[in-house]
């Protein structure tokens, strides 16, 4: 998501999603990003978690039983779809790495809000 946010902003002054990020272990993920699974849950009973290996980690990906409505515009998905290419052959550790190469990253702290003033210096 950071990546997608962050490149539509480089392109078009706004977000996809409007979140904040922050600087976390495994690079940059959505302030309260744990409060966020917790209401997405308790919005849409279709949505489940399952436990996914990645390389030396497990970690959770939140599965849909239903097909999502798209609201997105052209744009949006282009840039999905875009980052999608660009790490479809990345491991985990290897979009880890990249993430923690970005200069919003390496300008943080740990928990620190990455700005969007960063998506200029982007990578991709």
């Amino acid at each position: 998501m950071f990546y997608a946010d962050f490149k539509y902003f480089k392109k078009f002054n706004q977000s996809i999603t409007g979140l904040q990020y922050e600087h976390y272990t495994f690079g940059p993920v959505p302030h309260h990003f744990i409060e966020l699974i917790g209401v997405i849950l308790n919005i849409d009973p279709n949505i489940t978690i399952e436990e996914r290996d990645a390389g030396n980690y497990t970690g959770e990906v939140l599965i849909s039983s239903t097909p999502p409505s798209s609201n997105l515009t052209q744009g949006e998905i282009t840039i999905l779809r875009e980052i999608q290419d660009h790490f479809a052959s990345f491991t985990s550790r290897e979009t880890v790495n990249y993430a923690h190469r970005e200069k919003g990253f390496m300008q943080t702290k740990d928990r620190e809000l990455i700005s969007y003033e960063y998506a200029k210096d982007l990578q991709i």
